[in-house]
């Protein structure tokens, strides 16, 4: 057999019996196993209590003793245990006040089963203080003695003391605990700054503890933790009479605020200033020079630092030095050295150990210098590596709105390093690119959004902080328009853009927003899918001055309140206004109540707001729906938008009541118009027969009028005037009657538009007929006033009577 063949066939064997091999099954351990970290020591220990249970979830409990006393539960995690699957849990617990003696910790599982560990507690003294004189009283507390026993203190060196206690009797509690306190012997005795005695207490079961104590010389310090600087008081016993004192933190000196001499007694109070040290705890070591008490200890919370208000600057700049945690007395002195240039300036400290100085960058060659702050109590501080640079720093052009291009070159920055551009301290480089090997940098910028017009100061700030400054004047700033601010849905809002980056094609985000009570944003929308464009210009963007000019419409849905718009372009220059969206007054109507069918009906409308493109619903008696589109509200007449559109009735229009609507920025407008049944040939030969028998008979009138003011011309002579033109007034209109008798008796074809023309000039031939005879009748005692009436009736009925004609010529023809 061929050997690869051979070697795959083993191959796929052993693949195979891997595959078909029965996978290992792993159970829950039925094991339940305690460790303790320890298993002897006193009340207030805190050792760890760990194990694997059997459960896999669920808690385990832990108890003192018994069950009554559970000090701990703690849930199961997840573990291997062996190969097989367990559950883990570890908790610290501390040993709760108990008696001398074996102890149980009882551990029970979420399945409940128990372990049981033994835990010993030894009896335990503590000491406060545990350095002291002779004649000093110091309190003793114990712990793990034997239940309600007798105590007895003993102090023991060469020489052992029986303790007299206070109280005089002491007895452990229930629990092995008691507290005390003896006074040290006079006549125990110490050498050099102390001797080591030992304190012992024995209950009625012989169970004991012991703790040291030192006799010998004391200090304590107030307060016991600061920052450097800070000003600690310290006061000692037991030594050296005469002696001068000196202090130390660990093995650093402390600089004494006045100088500290040990009394005849062995006592001294005094101060000292904490020297300049990292945060950490220390111990402070007081010392006459035989006698050493160095057991109390001081936390140091801060440092003594400095800043400097920039790094870097050319000479004769001005810069400012703040420090803190100096020493915390007002009035000292503060030495500035600056580089090489020792006591190159003073400044002084406040209480607080702080200071603020201002001075001049000296007339030194360019490069790195240390600058370095040391106070007469030799806190101390150095601010490294000052660059002193000289920069220069060109903006082209000098002026120009937010959103235009300029030109930056600038030279004496530090080579090859990164720096950042802002203007009033808003980036406009935000580090990305970093000046040339010369520490030369030549780029163009975009001038961003800031709050008004004016000058501005651009400044050039490398890693290092090297940086120089430039004014630059801002002459228009970024900025939306909307016209008017307060439109309905549905009405045109003009919207522009003006002063984004500069650069055709810049994408602009439009958004309209509104704010909840809270002042987070409730509702926000995408403004361009509302916006048509201008000529010109392309929606989500600007144009090459950074500009946009479009109009929108809000839809019927957008909720009437006050919003804002808010435009961000790629280089994040951005403008915000207010806008408020408000229920728009209409007010639309039809030219007259009633038409007949053919009639053009005309729409007018007007709104403070402008709409195009309204459509008007009408519907017949029917309900059979007409649309009238193309309602346009453009035409701004005063402080309203006007406009009016037009629809004609069917020839065979449904007689009755119509009824229209329409919906405009969410306010629907509606109303009425009724359509009557036009007048036929026959019902109007009708009446003109009626009207030309009430002309024949008016012309009668008219004669007969006539004979009466012809005879009372000549009997009146102070109105033979008004006569004389009344009776030339009256010929005329007999000569009108007389044609218009003619013209009706050949009237014919088609004259429906004579309707109401008849109808007016019928009324006004029976006003004068009703003249007439009134006038005949008092024809006697002929007034004036009389003649007047009857001149006016006269007119109106011959001004009727003339539109007859002229309707009957334009039929006629």
């Amino acid at each position: 057999m061929n050997k690869k063949i051979l070697s795959s066939l083993i191959i796929t064997m052993l693949i195979v019996s891997v595959l078909v091999m029965p996978l290992p099954q792993f159970t829950s351990a039925e094991v339940l196993q305690v460790t303790l970290s320890a298993d002897i020591g006193n009340v207030g220990d805190e050792i760890t209590v760990s194990g694997y249970v059997t459960a896999v979830v669920g808690n385990v409990s832990i108890y003192w003793d018994s069950e009554a006393n559970q000090l701990v539960e703690v849930a199961v995690s997840v573990s291997t245990y062996g190969y097989e699957y367990a559950g883990y849990f570890e908790a610290d617990i501390e040993i709760p006040e108990d008696v001398v003696g074996d102890h149980y910790i009882i551990v029970k599982d979420p399945d409940g089963k128990t372990d049981v560990k033994t835990f010993t507690i030894e009896p335990k003294i503590t000491l406060s203080p545990s350095r002291a004189l002779p004649e000093d009283t110091v309190t003793v507390t114990g712990t793990g003695f034997t239940a309600e026993s007798a105590i007895t203190l003993t102090l023991s060196n060469s020489r052992t003391w029986t303790l007299e206690t206070d109280p005089e009797s002491v007895e452990t509690s229930t629990k092995g605990s008691f507290e005390c306190s003896f006074t040290i012997p006079s006549d125990v005795t110490y050498t050099g700054s102390y001797t080591p005695y030992t304190v012992t207490a024995k209950d009625g079961a012989d169970k004991t503890a012991s703790a040291e104590l030192k006799v010998g010389a004391t200090v304590t310090i107030s307060p016991t933790s600061g920052p450097s600087g800070t000003v600690v008081t310290v006061t000692g016993e037991g030594f050296t009479a005469d002696a001068s004192i000196s202090i130390k933190l660990d093995t650093t000196a402390c600089e004494l605020v006045d100088s500290i001499t040990v009394g005849d007694d062995g006592t001294f109070t005094g101060q000292f200033v904490v020297p300049t040290l990292a945060k950490d705890t220390y111990t402070v070591a007081v010392t006459d020079g035989t006698i050493t008490a160095d057991y109390v200890k001081f936390e140091v919370t801060g440092t003594t630092s400095i800043k400097v208000s920039s790094p870097a600057g050319a000479p004769g700049d001005m810069i400012t030095i703040t420090g803190e945690n100096f020493t915390d007395i007002a009035g000292v002195e503060v030495t500035i050295d600056f580089g090489t240039l020792a006591g190159y300036a003073t400044a002084t400290t406040d209480e607080n150990g702080t200071f603020t100085l201002t001075i001049t960058i000296p007339d030194i060659p360019v490069g790195k210098y240390d600058i370095t702050a040391t106070d007469d109590y030799g806190l101390t501080d150095t601010y490294a590596d000052f660059r002193v640079a000289i920069t220069t720093l060109t903006i082209l052009p000098s002026s120009g709105p937010s959103g235009s291009k300029v030109h930056v070159v600038g030279g004496g920055f530090t080579e090859t390093t990164a720096f950042n551009i802002t203007i009033n301290g808003k980036l406009m480089v935000d580090g990305e690119d970093t000046t040339d090997s010369d520490g030369n940098l030549d780029i163009y910028v975009y001038v961003p959004t800031v709050d008004a017009v004016g000058t501005y100061t651009i400044t050039v700030m490398d890693a290092e902080g090297v940086k120089a400054t430039e004014d630059f004047e801002v002459t228009g700033v970024t900025q939306i328009t909307v016209s008017p601010s307060r439109s309905a849905t549905g009405a045109n809002v003009n919207i522009e853009l003006k002063y984004f980056t500069a650069v055709a094609g810049t994408s602009v985000e439009l958004t309209i927003y509104n704010l909840t009570s809270d002042g987070d944003v409730d509702d926000k929308f995408d403004l361009w899918q509302y916006i048509t464009a201008d000529e010109g210009y392309t929606t989500e963007k600007v144009d090459k001055d950074g500009s946009f000019k479009g109009t929108f419409k809000l839809p019927d849905d957008f909720t009437i309140g006050d919003y804002y718009i808010n435009a961000t372009d790629d280089n994040g220059l951005k403008a915000e206004v207010s806008f408020s969206v408000v229920e728009p007054e209409i007010i639309i109507y039809t030219g007259a109540d009633e038409y007949y069918p053919g009639d053009k009906i005309a729409f007018y409308a007007k709104c403070q707001f402008d709409y195009s493109n309204v459509t008007i619903y009408v519907y017949d008696p029917d309900n059979f729906k007409y649309e009238v589109t193309d309602l346009n509200i453009v035409t701004l007449v005063g402080n309203y938008y006007t406009g009016t559109v037009s629809f004609t009735l069917p020839a065979d229009a449904v007689i009755g009541t119509w009824t229209w609507n329409t919906t405009i920025g969410g306010l629907t407008k509606n109303g009425t118009f009724t359509v009557s049944e036009k007048p036929t040939v026959v019902v109007l030969s009708e009446e003109v027969s009626k009207l030309k028998a009430d002309v024949i008979s008016l012309a009668q009138q008219v004669s007969d009028l006539s004979d009466i003011v012809t005879a009372q011309a000549a009997d009146i002579d102070a109105l033979s005037s008004d006569v004389s033109n009344l009776k030339s007034s009256v010929s005329d209109l007999k000569t009108a009657v007389s044609d218009l008798s003619d013209a009706l008796s050949t009237l014919s074809g088609d004259v429906s538009n004579v309707a109401s023309a008849v109808s007016n000039a019928q009324s006004a031939a029976e006003d004068a007929s009703k003249a007439a005879s009134a006038a005949q009748s008092a024809a006697a005692g002929i007034s004036t006033a009389v003649y007047g009436a009857v001149i006016l009736s006269l007119i109106a009925a011959v001004a009727a009577i003339m539109s007859i004609v002229i309707l009957q010529r334009k039929i006629a023809g």
